[in-house]
């Protein structure tokens, strides 16, 4: 049995490498499609550049959707955006039916702003949030960290980012981080 799968898969590689015959074509016509190509195979990345990736995770069964952009330079995070956009609760539904989307969003930033955790966080250096209800009647949240000037002892000691990673994450190469989101179901892009 052994040798039949051997002689079956050497005559298999013997035939692939027995493929079509190219035909000869124009010397001048070889040296264009080399040339088209060796750009691409020579390309590099510089590890210095300033590197901008978009994280696209799957859908939720609610229909809330998360995109991260990741900003870095070399092993060097720059800026991380987390944008989840989800449903309304049915407290912001009705506001929104009431009163429209625009007073529903100044109650909501009213409402925020007394929010003591809240406030905690976003008094945190390196952090912003911005949460509004959307034309479309979904909740968007963006919050920002940028690790140039990120306070990673008041990300540490404050409730609000107990789970969010950012900890593990500024412990770790942009290289492993996209890697893991990635393994995690993340879709990775290079970000405008």
């Amino acid at each position: 049995m052994k040798k039949i799968l051997i002689t079956a898969t050497a005559s298999l590689l013997i035939l692939a490498g027995c493929g079509q015959k190219k035909e000869a074509s124009k010397p001048g016509e070889e040296e264009v499609k080399i040339t088209a190509t060796l750009p691409i195979l020579t390309e590099k990345v510089d590890e210095n550049a300033v590197q901008k990736k978009r994280l696209e995770f799957p859908t939720a069964e609610d229909g809330t959707t998360t995109v991260q952009t990741l900003t870095y330079q070399g092993d060097q995070y720059l800026t991380f955006e987390i944008e989840v956009i989800s449903p309304l609760t049915e407290e912001l539904k009705k506001s929104v039916e009431e009163v429209g989307v625009a007073e529903t969003n100044t109650r909501l930033k009213a409402s925020l702003d007394e929010d003591e955790n809240y406030k905690a966080a976003t008094a945190v250096r390196g952090f912003t949030s911005n949460i509004e209800v959307l034309e479309d009647q979904r909740l968007k949240n963006l919050s920002t960290y940028n690790f140039q000037d990120l306070d990673l002892e008041g990300i540490r000691n404050n409730t609000y980012f107990q789970g969010s990673g950012i900890i593990e994450m500024s412990e770790v190469k942009p290289s492993k981080f996209l890697e893991v989101r990635q393994s995690n179901g993340a879709i990775v892009t290079d970000a405008p």
